[in-house]
């Protein structure tokens, strides 16, 4: 009895505090994003000690904002000798696209790595001139604003319903239900409170957001957002959503396996919803 007490305390103390640290050594890094022209990346990318041996090769997913993720040909890894190994992409096409998000896993013969976290190629987007009288108000613009006042949730129970009303209709279409996913909650949250900021309803950087908030082994390729303002019921939302084709393409995509969903109320007291799909 001892004896099988010992080897759990040894288990869950591995569990818990090697394991971790060990996954973590074991993924690679980018350290660097850059395009050489319209249709070349190139990515520097951090690998661990295990991965550096001749049989080594990397696999490189990328998506636009807002897009799927697109799996490219593994990559042969040449600079073994070294730390950090430049992998060349071609056949990207760069044209019609401010942001791409890019992440790598390296694997042997013998063993894979976890993903990186996702790197950023921000794509230059061309700025008019402008007019004297824009640039007056463009100074005029970054004049200090007085501090916003604090978001308020609107509450877990709301949050709650519009997830069930999403799944009942779901399953209504013969689709499974979808499972809430604390990533994709923490995203949509983000996205109501910039929202509110801004005073707009827009998908802003909300790709970006998502990406951000979810784990490193996360295994997701496919995303979706649903938005919306002034609903204080969330079966009304719902349905709003579910009225408009493109919002019920979003809740019926059979692809999607969880949601993340966030309501925040703005100092004028106006209600601003978040939806997020993954899968």
């Amino acid at each position: 009895m001892r004896a099988n007490g010992f080897f759990l305390i040894v288990l869950f103390t591995y569990l818990i505090f090697v394991s971790p640290i060990a996954n973590a050594a074991a993924t690679p890094k980018i350290v660097g994003v850059r395009s050489t022209s319209s249709s070349v990346v190139v990515l520097r990318v951090r690998t661990p000690k295990q991965f550096r041996v001749k049989s080594a090769r990397a696999q490189i997913q990328y998506a636009p904002e807002g897009g799927i993720l697109l799996s490219l040909n593994t990559q042969k890894l040449h600079s073994r000798s070294r730390p950090v190994s430049r992998i060349h992409l071609k056949g990207i096409s760069l044209n019609g696209f401010r942001d791409l998000y890019f992440r790598v896993r390296v694997s042997t013969s013998k063993r894979r790595s976890e993903w990186s976290k996702f790197g950023l190629l921000s794509l230059p987007l061309p700025t008019p001139a402008m007019t004297p009288k824009e640039q007056g108000m463009n100074s005029m613009a970054m004049n200090p604003t007085p501090t916003p006042e604090p978001v308020v949730r609107c509450g877990r129970a709301k949050v709650i319903a519009a997830i069930e009303e999403t799944n009942l209709y779901r399953v209504a279409k013969g689709l499974l239900p979808l499972t809430e996913n604390q990533s994709l909650t923490k995203a949509a949250e983000a996205r109501t409170v910039k929202m509110i900021k801004i005073e707009t309803l827009e998908h802003g950087e909300w790709f970006n957001e998502v990406l951000q908030a979810l784990p490193l082994n996360s295994n997701f390729s496919s995303f979706a957002q649903n938005i919306a303002r002034n609903y204080r019921d969330p079966i009304q939302l719902v349905e709003a959503w579910i009225e408009s084709p493109s919002h019920e393409r979003n809740i019926l995509d059979p692809r999607y396996t969880a949601i993340g969903i966030a309501c925040s109320v703005a100092p004028d007291g106006n209600f601003w919803w978040a939806q997020n799909f993954a899968g």
